[in-house]
């Protein structure tokens, strides 16, 4: 089974794909990561990750540099989202692939900076990329 996770940026967050990465490996899952240029790098050399999809803010400038981003992207069982953002939603819209999204909690989130006793308690972000 091979499967695409993509997390385009920024640099923390897409150093906390690392936390899905062991549990699909251990499952016999190859995994292929599709990430901005240079954040890729961190990847390179990691026995977890088969193939390293490194893409400029370009290949999402419009919605016809999507789709062919979309078309050259073929092969998996399923993409995880784990950035859940405007143009990833319509990169996946054109993928032939069963799509798991990330839920970000975007209010939750935003309250937990206007009350910071409530943070840390339900967003630990690896455990949220866990779920189903």
């Amino acid at each position: 089974m091979r499967v695409l996770i993509v997390r385009l940026s920024s640099l923390g967050d897409v150093i906390l794909v690392s936390s899905v990465l062991s549990p699909l490996k251990r499952a016999g899952i190859d995994v292929d990561l599709l990430t901005y240029a240079p954040f890729g790098e961190l990847f390179k050399g990691d026995d977890r990750v088969s193939q390293i999809i490194e893409v400029t803010k370009e290949r999402f400038k419009n919605l016809s540099a999507i789709r062919e981003l979309a078309g050259e992207l073929s092969g998996y069982s399923f993409v995880f989202d784990l950035h859940a953002t405007l143009k990833t939603r319509l990169l996946t819209k054109f993928l032939p692939f069963q799509v798991y999204t990330y839920r970000k909690h975007s209010l939750l989130r935003r309250l937990m900076t206007v009350f910071k006793p409530l943070k840390s308690k339900w967003l630990f972000v690896p455990e949220l990329y866990a779920q189903p």
